[in-house]
């Protein structure tokens, strides 16, 4: 008997929203030269399409609310959303859009595709490593993966007390996301 890949059943891309009770954005940034400053945001959402047989062809958008940015320090954190950082204003989301998945080995991928924040788009690349897929203890089904990434703000156009001795340039990033299927 003859095999036919019309035989094989391939999974179907599968589509998950972030949960936001279980999506993290965590950043630090130096101070002065003397510390790191760290900060989160609190308000993330989100689509993904995960393609199992065909990870090329899976999909991700994160959607950050900027205004949703907590370091802890209301003076600090009214700043940030001022016009001399983030600008909410103007600008009150922070998205990625996935352009393209490479599942690098493993549970490691890079995803690459459009950062948008403070009104500046630039591609970027973002080595995710994927935890797990599966039923929750109610019964549904989960996904979750981690990031660690650097942004350079003078990138996006955040430049107010740029210097060594004033707020660094490199923004560390770590974002974790849990996603539940649709």
């Amino acid at each position: 008997m003859a095999f036919s890949f019309s035989q094989v059943s391939f999974a179907k891309p599968e589509k998950y929203k972030i949960d936001p009770d279980h999506a993290s954005v965590v950043f630090w940034i130096t101070h002065l030269g003397f510390s790191h400053v760290y900060g989160m945001f609190e308000d993330v959402s989100g689509d993904i399409t995960l393609d199992e047989a065909k990870p090329e062809n899976s999909t991700m958008k994160v959607v950050i609310k900027a205004t949703s940015v907590n370091t802890h320090v209301d003076k600090r954190d009214d700043h940030l959303r001022s016009p001399d950082f983030f600008n909410v204003k103007q600008y009150p989301e922070i998205t990625f859009t996935s352009d393209s998945f490479k599942k690098v080995s493993g549970n490691k991928y890079q995803v690459s595709g459009t950062f948008d924040m403070h009104g500046v788009k630039k591609k970027i690349t973002i080595p995710f490593e994927r935890t797990k897929t599966g039923k929750d203890p109610w019964g549904k089904i989960r996904t979750g993966a981690n990031a660690e990434l650097v942004l350079k703000r003078s990138d996006y156009g955040m430049k107010f007390m740029l210097g060594p001795d004033q707020v660094g340039d490199d923004v560390h990033i770590t974002l974790s996301v849990e996603a539940v299927k649709d």
